[in-house]
C-alpha cells in the first residue's frame, strides 16, 4: 500500500487485506507493506497500530529523501522488498473505501485480494489489472487518452489502465527493477502506472484483468493537470521508446483475459462544471495560440480558434478533433526540435480541457433526451455511448 498521508482511510485499507489474507490465503506467510511520503507520518501511525495475525509480518516505514519521494517511488520501494521476500504482489491504494448495501460490499473488499492474484497463482499471468464499473465522466485521463492511445499504438484494449489497483507475479517483478535508470522523476511520481502498463505490453507480459465492480475512494480534487502533465509526457516517451515494438503490431486490437464477473452495482453521479473546464480551455488557447498554430494544421487550429469563442451551451469539441490533435501532439512531442516538451505538454492540458467539455456536454444531452427511461437503463444506455466516444 504505497501512501501519501490518507491517515482516515489507509487503516480500512489494511484492516480489509489483512481479513482478505486470512480468508483466501490462511496457509501461507504474507507480508503487509506500507511505504509512504514524508507527509505521511500520520498515516503510518495508523499502519502501526492495526494488530495483526501470527503469519502476517508488517513492514512500514516513510521515503524520507525528497529525492525519492512520490507513489512511483513507493511502488518501486514495495516491488523491491517483494523482490527480496521471492512474492507475488497485490497493490491497493491507500485510499480506497467500502459500503454495505443489501448484504453486499461495494467497493473494497477482501475478494478483490484473490481476484486479483488467482490469475496469477492458478494460470501464470505475470501482471493482473483492475477492471471498475466507472460512471462515464470517471477517469477521463485515462478513458481520453491513456486507454484509446494503448490501443492503437500496441493493439491492446486494456480498460482501466489507471486503474490503481493491480498484481504482479514474483517472476516480472525482475522487469520493473533491472534498470534503475528507467524510474525517472515523472515515473515516480504520477507516471508510474502508465509507465507499468506500457513496460508490460513491451516486454511481452501475459497481462489479464479482474473485475473488481466499483471503486470507492476518498478523491483528491485539483490534482488532475498535474497527474495529466506526467502521464501525458510518460506515455508518449514509452510510444517513442518503444517503436521497434509497435512497428510490428498486428492489425486487430485484442481484449484482455478476464476473471470474475462483471456485477451490477453501478456507480455513483460524478459532479461536473462544464463552465469551468470551458473557461479553462478558452484561456489556455489564447495562451498557447502562437503554438497551436505552428503545430497544428490549418483545419484543425481553425476549429479550435471557433471552439474559443464558442458558449459552453455551444462548445462541440468532437472525438475526431481531438484524435487528431493527440496525434499531432504526439509528433510534435517526439520529432519537433523547436519546442521545448514542457511547453508541448503544457499546452495540451486546455485542449484536454476541451475535450472532457464537450464529451460531458453531449452525453449531458443525450441525458436529457433519455430522461423519461428508468434510471438504471438510461444509465446504460449513456455508459454505452461514452464507449462509442
Amino acid at each position: 500500500i504505497p501512501f501519501y498521508n490518507e491517515a482516515n482511510t489507509i487503516g480500512h485499507v489494511v484492516e480489509v487485506a489483512k481479513e482478505g489474507l486470512k480468508t483466501y490465503y490462511h496457509d501461507k506467510r504474507c507480508t503487509l507493506c506500507c511505504v509512504g511520503a514524508p507527509e505521511g507520518n500520520k498515516a503510518l501511525a495508523t499502519v502501526q497500530e492495526i494488530p495483526l495475525p501470527s503469519r502476517l509480518s508488517r513492514i512500514a516505514f516513510l521515503m524520507r529523501s525528497r529525492m525519492v519521494s512520490g507513489k512511483g517511488w513507493a511502488l518501486r520501494a514495495i516491488m523491491e522488498i517483494a523482490d527480496r521476500l521471492g512474492a507475488d504482489l497485490v497493490i491497493f491504494e491507500a485510499d480506497l473505501l467500502s459500503r454495505e448495501e443489501e448484504n453486499k460490499v461495494k467497493g473494497l473488499s477482501q475478494q478483490w485480494l484473490s481476484l486479483l492474484l488467482e490469475p496469477i497463482r492458478r494460470e501464470g499471468f505475470d501482471l493482473v489489472l483492475p477492471r471498475f464499473n466507472r460512471h462515464w465522466l470517471e477517469a477521463p485521463i485515462s478513458n481520453h487518452l491513456v486507454r484509446p492511445l494503448i490501443a492503437s499504438i500496441y493493439n491492446l484494449e486494456i480498460r482501466d489502465p489507471l486503474g490503481g489497483e493491480l498484481a504482479i507475479s514474483s517472476e516480472f517483478l525482475r522487469t520493473y527493477l533491472d534498470e534503475p535508470s528507467l524510474w525517472t522523476t515523472d515515473v515516480g511520481r504520477y507516471g508510474a502506472d502508465v509507465w507499468l502498463v506500457t513496460r508490460a505490453i513491451t516486454k511481452g507480459a501475459n497481462i489479464a484483468e479482474a473485475h473488481l465492480g466499483v471503486k470507492l475512494h476518498k478523491r483528491s480534487p485539483g490534482k488532475e493537470e498535474v497527474v495529466l502533465r506526467e502521464q501525458a509526457k510518460v506515455i508518449f516517451n514509452q510510444i517513442s521508446l518503444s517503436r521497434d515494438f509497435w512497428k510490428e503490431k498486428k492489425e486487430v486490437i485484442q481484449p484482455l483475459t478476464s476473471f470474475g464477473y462483471r456485477n451490477n452495482h453501478l456507480p455513483a453521479q460524478v459532479k461536473f462544471d462544464l463552465e469551468a473546464r470551458v473557461t479553462r480551455y478558452r484561456q489556455g488557447f489564447n495562451r498557447y495560440r502562437v503554438l497551436y498554430e505552428q503545430i497544428l494544421p490549418k483545419e484543425t487550429f481553425g476549429e479550435l480558434e471557433k471552439l474559443a469563442k464558442s458558449k459552453p451551451r455551444e462548445f462541440d469539441f468532437s472525438s475526431k478533433l481531438w484524435s487528431k490533435i493527440v496525434y499531432d501532439f504526439l509528433l510534435t512531442f517526439c520529432l519537433n526540435k523547436r519546442f521545448t516538451k514542457g511547453d508541448i505538454l503544457n499546452a495540451f492540458i486546455p485542449l484536454y480541457q476541451g475535450r472532457v467539455a464537450g464529451f460531458a456536454k453531449a452525453l449531458g444531452e443525450l441525458r436529457g433526451e433519455l430522461g423519461s427511461l428508468d434510471p438504471d437503463r438510461r444509465e446504460r444506455l449513456l455508459a454505452l455511448e461514452a464507449e462509442k466516444q
